[in-house]
């Protein structure tokens, strides 16, 4: 390892660190994660959920967004992330408890089809 280059080699691994996995790679992961639960409670409440329950699905996907403003530092955004993870993590856990990826109308959310 040369010492005068050792510098140079951390610095530009923090700055493609910071811009390719922080800003660029989180940033679309929340994004993505977030259309993706959005679109799933969209097909859930087409097909054998209730329209009621779609608050389950939206609330952790509009938390989870709030991901995308992490990295221009916007206080409580990892707070609320973190906690749009916590609430679509319980509510996949909830509805796949018992039998995973069963969607027979009605038994995956506990309730009657409309």
């Amino acid at each position: 390892m040369v010492p005068a280059h050792t510098a140079a080699a951390h610095h530009t691994f923090e700055l493609l660190h910071t811009w390719l996995g922080t800003v660029l790679g989180e940033t679309i992961g929340y994004a993505l994660t977030a259309t993706f639960t959005v679109l799933v409670v969209i097909a859930i409440t087409r097909t054998v959920a209730p329209r009621w329950i779609a608050f389950l699905g939206y609330a952790p996907a509009a938390l989870i967004a709030t991901g995308v403003v992490i990295p221009l530092g916007v206080g409580g955004a990892s707070i609320t992330n973190f906690v749009g993870y916590v609430a679509w993590c319980l509510s996949v856990a909830r509805r796949h408890g018992r039998r995973p990826l069963e969607l027979t109308p009605g038994y995956a959310w506990g309730v009657n089809p409309r």
